[in-house]
């Protein structure tokens, strides 16, 4: 079942508690979504928190809904609310985004593009520097999502910016850079 019908349903009840994210096949524990009264008000993931990556996390559910599996647990009490989203404001952000996800992808024309870290200032954003520290040889955008554990419009974003403060260099195989 896709993450957004659940969280519909959960929230159509009123349900107070969590729901567990589990990797489909290793049934790993990756996370956790915390509802109270038919509000997302807690989002943990990979260790990391907050608004913002429950979207991208929403938005890779809906790419990738084989990956991932979630258990629903009623609780008495609930985590503490770091922020509070209805369905109607999660639906309406969910389209922002993916318009926004569209613009990106047309200046990615291809998936085999390859990303080069060059001698360049660096850089001070968590995302940044690590896909810096990543990029010790040519990658891919596939290569960096999956050695990075970022989602993939994160990667996008920020390599954009790499790009514009000429960290990084693009090349496609065929070797016509794009400087």
């Amino acid at each position: 079942m896709k993450l957004i019908s659940i969280l519909e349903e959960k929230s159509a009840k009123g349900f107070v508690g969590k729901i567990n994210i589990h990797d489909k096949e290793s049934q790993r524990h990756l996370g956790v979504i915390w509802l109270s009264r038919a509000e997302i008000i807690q989002f943990e993931y990979r260790e990391r928190r907050g608004e913002k990556l429950f979207y991208l996390f929403l938005l890779d559910t809906l790419k990738n809904p084989h990956l991932y599996s979630f258990i629903s647990e009623p609780e008495l009490t609930v985590a503490t609310a770091d922020f509070n989203l209805s369905i109607k404001m999660i639906k309406g952000e969910v389209e922002s985004i993916l318009k926004r996800l569209q613009k990106l992808q047309k200046y990615l024309p291809s998936k085999e593009l390859l990303f080069y870290r060059k001698q360049g200032k660096v850089k001070s954003s968590f995302i940044e520097s690590n896909l810096l520290n990543l990029l010790v040889g040519p990658m891919t955008l596939s290569q960096l999502v999956s050695a990075s554990g970022f989602f993939e419009m994160e990667i996008i974003e920020n390599l954009f910016k790499l790009k514009k403060d000429g960290c990084i260099a693009i090349k496609s195989y065929n070797n016509s850079a794009k400087e």
